[in-house]
């Protein structure tokens, strides 16, 4: 299907390069001598015409790399234009090396009416990451079969190559070195050291220094609570909804540096810590914590409870997962301590019987459906997140929060 070959013999040179178009791009020194190869592909009408479907040539070796074409007839974004990359092809070794060359792109042809002379690209550098450099609308597809001769297509490729220069590989080697982030650590670092903190909070006998500008983005509903207290003002936690020192000191550490406690601890804790962040508004807090819980796995002895718990706290996957389970084991779960305290809430259980009459109504939910009523929670957060909309609440609210983004 496609024929590959170094063109020395194979063409006139003078007629396919003008010495003004190309040899004197990077005519330094420091640069290569200009090298062409020529890719044909044979039957070009017969290739694969699909959207995204790509034709890929064997490679060709230039300039000591391998080089191919990568061709996408039927276009890679643009079904109505042919994609064409010119791309070096890896050979394993130190993934951090560069090849930075010229690339210049001609279809040799004699069709008259040709507005099209050469394609090409300066001083581009070709990584493991980025091996290619391409044109997604090269040329409209029905034009291209004007450049056939007898049925195939020819792509002529002019090569330079910058020179190796240890001084300068090195150089790039040591730009892709950057150091960690340190962000969230020096943030902990002022929470921990108290430095320009502007307001206290007591919780039992311990105290924490804290600052509003933080809580105000990180914990609005905690930053509330002192935006109209003077500066350095005391603030007492200690009301009825008391919350034990430890939760709130791992909130506060979240709070500045996402910083999430030991698995052990979050396994044991992860109630109280949901709790707390959804008292304080730390949505990313309380998502973790309910993730931790959903992990830990729902139990027949904790379905009813954790159904209960998700909907006082508007945990829409904690929720749709215990949901799964009482769906899945209702005798079980009925028969089982917690169902007695569940029963006095009237539409939890009338919720819980129309699903179990559904037989499995939210286990047939689909995660690829364009249906945003049966999408899993999962899928409405994610589709929200990708919205930049905000994630926490009800199932209802996220189903009706993504349909008025979607319409």
């Amino acid at each position: 299907m496609f024929e590959n070959y170094v063109g020395d013999k194979q063409m006139d040179k003078s007629k396919i390069v003008g010495k003004a178009d190309i040899a004197c791009k990077g005519s330094g020194s420091e640069w290569s001598d200009l090298k062409r190869i020529v890719f044909s592909f044979h039957d070009f009408k017969s290739l694969p015409c699909e959207h995204g479907k790509m034709s890929l040539s064997s490679p060709l070796r230039c300039h000591g790399h391998l080089w191919n074409v990568r061709m996408y007839p039927g276009g890679e974004k643009d079904k109505k234009y042919v994609t064409v990359y010119v791309c070096r092809i890896w050979e394993g070794g130190d993934n951090s090396s560069q090849v930075k060359a010229n690339i210049f792109l001609r279809i040799p042809t004699t069709y008259s009416r040709s507005n099209h002379g050469m394609w090409n690209v300066d001083n581009k550098t070709f990584t493991c990451e980025k091996p290619g450099v391409g044109w997604p609308t090269f040329l409209p597809r029905n034009e291209m079969y004007h450049y056939l001769n007898e049925g195939t297509l020819t792509l002529e490729v002019g090569l330079q190559v910058l020179k190796n220069n240890p001084s300068r590989d090195y150089a790039f080697k040591a730009s892709l070195w950057k150091p960690s982030p340190t962000l969230g650590k020096d943030i902990l670092r002022l929470l921990e050291s108290g430095d320009l903190a502007d307001v206290t909070f007591t919780v039992g006998l311990e105290t924490f220094s804290a600052h509003r500008a933080v809580l105000a983005s990180r914990a609005p509903a905690l930053a509330d609570l002192v935006r109209d207290t003077p500066t350095g003002a005391v603030v007492s936690l200690d009301d009825g909804n008391r919350i034990d020192p430890s939760i709130f000191r791992s909130l506060l550490r979240f709070v500045y540096g996402e910083e999430l406690p030991p698995p052990e601890d979050l396994k044991r804790d992860a109630r109280a810590l949901l709790e707390a962040a959804n008292r304080f508004g730390c949505v990313r807090l309380k998502l973790a914590a309910e993730s931790a819980i959903v992990y830990e796995g729902i139990a027949v002895s904790t379905a009813a409870e954790l159904v209960l718990f998700a909907e006082a706290h508007d945990c829409a996957l904690l929720k749709e997962v215990a949901v799964d389970f009482f769906v899945d084991r209702a005798a079980e779960v009925m028969a089982s301590e917690g169902w007695s305290v569940l029963t006095e809430s009237a539409s939890t259980v009338l919720e819980l019987t129309e699903a179990l009459a559904r037989r499995s109504t939210s286990l047939e939910r689909e995660e690829t459906t364009d249906d945003i009523e049966r999408m899993r929670v999962v899928t409405l957060r994610r589709k929200l997140d990708d919205k930049n909309l905000e994630v926490d609440g009800s199932r209802t609210i996220l189903v009706k929060r993504l349909k008025t983004a979607s319409s």
